[in-house]
């Protein structure tokens, strides 16, 4: 190698090690970047069709990842955990707790949602089915479904996605009081996050 090039070459080393002390370097984001599988307009979850129960818009779409297993995480939310008081109907299936068919009374402000299970696909999926008639505490709303897919984050941790479909009965009323979904659903899975660590990435 020709003495200019040498020169050249420990010049350039030099100056990348100043640049280093001197904090010059682009720094590289060592936080892993996760990622759901599925995309925000999918309609179809592990075989499970959307439009099998409702061909209402999706108005809300949260994604969340926790530092905990899908198994762990899946279960927390079916149950609700930290989320509501919630009490199990079996629908005469005969199930104890949840599964496929099974009613979810979830108390609120003194009243109970009826949530019926209408898919059960442990520890990935769940879609529940609120029932404004049968509920006391009452919806202005129709054609609910909501489906729950959690998943790996490749690593130890999971990714979750709730959506949740339905039509308003009238507007602009209910347009002005939105239901309790943008507040008690966040509210509920920033508790887990406290519980099991993780962060929400959507919205």
């Amino acid at each position: 190698m020709k003495r200019e090039n040498v020169m050249k070459l420990c010049m350039a080393v030099w100056g990348l090690v100043i640049l280093a002390g001197c904090g010059g370097l682009p720094k590289v984001n060592s936080e892993p970047i996760f990622t759901t599988k599925y995309k925000t307009d999918d309609t179809s979850f592990r075989g499970a069709p959307v439009s099998k129960y409702s061909d209402a818009e999706r108005r809300h779409l949260f994604i969340y990842h926790f530092e905990a297993s899908p198994e762990v995480i899946f279960d927390d939310v079916v149950r609700l955990k930290g989320f509501a008081e919630i009490r199990w109907d079996d629908n005469g299936t005969g199930i104890e707790g949840p599964g496929k068919g099974t009613i979810r009374w979830v108390a609120n402000m003194g009243k109970e949602i009826r949530e019926e299970l209408m898919e059960y696909d442990p520890p990935y999926m769940h879609f529940y089915q609120i029932d404004p008639e049968k509920s006391t505490f009452k919806f202005r709303l129709k054609n609910h479904i909501a489906v729950v897919t959690v998943e790996s984050d490749g690593e130890e941790g999971s990714i979750l996605s709730w959506r949740i479909y339905y039509d308003y009965i009238a507007r602009p009323l209910t347009a002005l009081k939105k239901p309790i979904f943008n507040t008690a659903i966040p509210k509920g899975l920033d508790g887990l996050v406290k519980i099991h660590g993780g962060t929400r990435l959507e919205p």
